[in-house]
């Protein structure tokens, strides 16, 4: 069986019924239908919300996801980092193997963005708080579209969908070469 997963922003297309929305909806209807299999990846939940701010606990991004039917889907752990990841919610630490896939995940989609936070912070020139703020906003955001990918490569998952362009930068990468990235309507497309 063919396993698709879902980024951010196919959650937020049927949150707001944005372009991608129909394809989003058909591709869960075919999960809902046996014919393929459909995650989400738990990181989504450490995204940056509307107000500028973070979810309060890992159950409001599952009340998230069951207001817009995905909440019968798998939700793949990333790496656990403190404080961007849910506790219970990824592996703790992860083996040196998992990092070093994380780390060329990043520095492909990010190469101007260090892998860590305070490296990326501290090379960042003297600055407002209103400035710093949004580096850490910023670093959040490549944190967990990193982890994102991670999650489908590590977890050996076949179509990655997104209608962020970015990724694309990571197709016919060495490190995971089977998965394929697509749009939610090219994916909708390879449902026949």
């Amino acid at each position: 069986m063919v396993t698709y997963t879902l980024d951010t922003n196919c959650i937020i297309d049927l949150e707001e019924e944005r372009r991608y929305s129909q394809a989003v909806k058909e591709i869960i209807s075919a999960h809902q239908a046996g014919t393929i299999s459909v995650s989400v990846v738990a990181v989504s939940a450490s995204e940056r919300q509307p107000g500028d701010r973070t979810m309060a606990n890992y159950e409001e991004f599952v009340e998230r996801l069951n207001a817009v039917g995905l909440g019968e889907l798998e939700q793949l752990n990333g790496i656990m980092t403190y404080g961007f990841s849910f506790f219970g919610k990824g592996y703790y630490g992860g083996t040196e193997e998992m990092i070093e896939l994380d780390r060329r995940i990043h520095n492909t989609l990010f190469p101007r963005i260090d892998y860590g936070l305070n490296d990326f912070i501290s090379r960042q020139p003297v600055r407002t708080e209103e400035e710093e703020k949004k580096l850490h906003w910023k670093w959040r955001n490549a944190f967990c579209d990193r982890q994102m990918y991670w999650a489908h490569a590590h977890h050996e998952r076949d179509i990655f969908v997104s209608g962020d362009k970015n990724f694309s930068e990571l197709r016919g990468m060495d490190f995971y070469p089977h998965g394929r990235i697509l749009t939610p309507e090219m994916a909708a497309r390879e449902l026949g």
